[in-house]
């Protein structure tokens, strides 16, 4: 498709995949899917954002609970 853009005289008529028969529009559809790099780049995103997401939920209760001590402390020593 890119191809066909740069050059006015090639023109896609239609195509085969496997044992199916292609339109223009198929074919458009299918040249706009993300290449292989795309779609491992949006895989390597989700998965280290969840892990990012998991190691803050793991630390988010440690730091309350030395919040909460360390408050407790500062309490005792007023007293």
């Amino acid at each position: 498709v890119g191809f066909a853009n740069d050059n006015s005289q090639f023109e896609i008529l239609g195509g085969i995949l496997e044992k199916d028969m292609l339109t223009q529009d198929s074919i458009k559809k299918i040249a706009s899917l993300p290449n292989i790099e795309e779609i491992r780049s949006g895989i390597l995103s989700a998965i280290q954002s969840s892990a990012a997401r998991l190691v803050m939920l793991l630390e988010t209760p440690q730091t309350q609970i030395v919040r909460v001590l360390s408050a407790f402390e500062e309490k005792n020593r007023q007293d």
